[in-house]
């Protein structure tokens, strides 16, 4: 089976180069990085286990699981778009720096899934990116302000 590791909410996006990949600051505090998969030839059903890794540190910031449908994608293919990875980055505090903008963003990490089908095909994939701020989570530089 071959896998690829890329973005996309809605669909599969493969990275840029160089690849980054954003801290998306969510509606309700916390925050993630979007990964999608792309693999081929896979079956209709797998289980997909998506972790981070803070390569500065060592220290792995998120680990999901996720059991899904596959979208097809070509005729043996199938991809997942829009895998969360909740980042949890207690293990990096650092007193009053503690959330992943503050910790992570200019950090080089390492994104990895690993996928096994129905048919119990597996395969592993990696790839190496820089963490980037939300514009969220950027300073405002008072043009806004009364």
């Amino acid at each position: 089976m071959e896998l690829e590791l890329g973005q996309g909410e809605s669909t599969f996006e493969p990275f840029l180069d160089p690849p980054t990949v954003m801290l998306v600051h969510g509606p309700q505090g916390g925050w993630h990085v979007l990964a999608s998969v792309r693999a081929q030839p896979v079956g209709a059903i797998a289980d997909i286990v998506y972790t981070i890794t803070d390569l500065d540190s060592g220290v792995e910031v998120s680990s999901n699981r996720y059991g899904v449908a596959m979208v097809p994608d070509g005729e043996c293919g199938g991809s997942f778009p829009g895998m969360y990875g909740f980042l949890d980055v207690s293990d990096l505090e650092q007193g009053e720096l503690d959330t992943p903008p503050e910790l992570l963003v200019d950090h080089q990490l390492q994104l990895h899934v690993q996928l096994i089908d129905d048919q119990d095909r597996s395969a592993e994939a990696s790839i190496e990116v820089l963490a980037v701020p939300d514009p969220i989570d950027l300073p405002s530089d008072g043009e806004d302000e009364p």
